[in-house]
């Protein structure tokens, strides 16, 4: 689906530090994130109750809590040189850290727009 990066310095201090439960089973919905949990559960035609898998161990979905917002720290970028594996196409190497619960394809999308 579309992926929205907002410019960091626009982001309010409160959703800086807003942690949210993943959705689990035993997860209740609460505000601020219910509505926007329940409609995107509506729309797969799913309930949290469906995110237990009766007779399977894994995958197990869990109760934890994530920051809404993730930093990629310790960041740095390559210098572009040849890529010798696609002959005239130019290659750059990025090293980040990210959070538990971060994921560097996202990171990697948001470089690419």
């Amino acid at each position: 689906g579309e992926m929205l990066f907002a410019d960091a310095a626009v982001v309010p201090g409160d959703l800086r530090t807003l942690n949210l439960p993943l959705l689990a089973p035993s997860v209740q919905l609460e505000p601020p994130w219910a509505e926007a949990a329940s409609g995107v559960l509506m729309e797969a035609k799913m309930t949290v109750a469906d995110l237990r898998i009766p007779g399977l161990k894994r995958p197990f979905f869990g109760a934890a809590d994530r920051n809404l917002l993730a930093a990629a720290t310790a960041f740095s970028l390559s210098k572009s040189a040849e890529d010798e594996l696609t002959p005239g196409r130019i290659k750059r190497t990025a090293a980040f850290e990210l959070p538990r619960g971060g994921y560097a394809t996202v990171v990697l999308r948001a470089l690419g727009q």
